[in-house]
């Protein structure tokens, strides 16, 4: 009898851990560990699916485990590097940016949805983009 209740439990606690739509559905690594990373953006793509990522050649999006947060962009081709912060928010369902515009010398805050986070590879949208980054550490 003691069996099946053990079972149930694990087939809950394994359906339980499916915290994002395209996963992972189960990770031994806490979600901190995953997201610290090097994100480079691989597709982007905006909210009609059309496939935008050229306008993001060379972007990174670096966040560290102390919520440090570096994103270097280019502008005319000149690159520019934006600081700021990170945290996930109180369920771990988005990633919240707090972060200076070094060309408008103005603070911006962002919510991204977080559809995919594996130890390598980043599905997020926000602003009616969504950014497919792959983890270079």
């Amino acid at each position: 009898m003691r069996m099946p209740f053990i079972l149930f439990i694990f087939c809950a606690l394994l359906t339980g851990c499916n915290k994002y739509p395209e996963g992972p559905g189960i990770s031994l690594r806490s979600r901190t560990t995953r997201a610290v990373n090097i994100w480079k953006f691989q597709t982007v793509t905006d909210s009609g699916g059309t496939d935008i990522s050229s306008s993001y050649n060379n972007w990174l999006f670096s966040i560290d485990e102390n919520q440090n947060l570096l994103v270097q962009w280019y502008l005319s081709g000149v690159r520019v590097d934006t600081y700021g912060s990170w945290d996930f928010d109180a369920d771990k369902s988005h990633i919240l940016l707090e972060y200076t515009n070094t060309i408008l010398e103005v603070e911006f805050p962002k919510t991204l949805k977080i559809l995919r986070l594996k130890e390598t590879n980043l599905l997020i949208e926000g602003n009616e983009l969504q950014f497919d980054l792959s983890g270079t550490l």
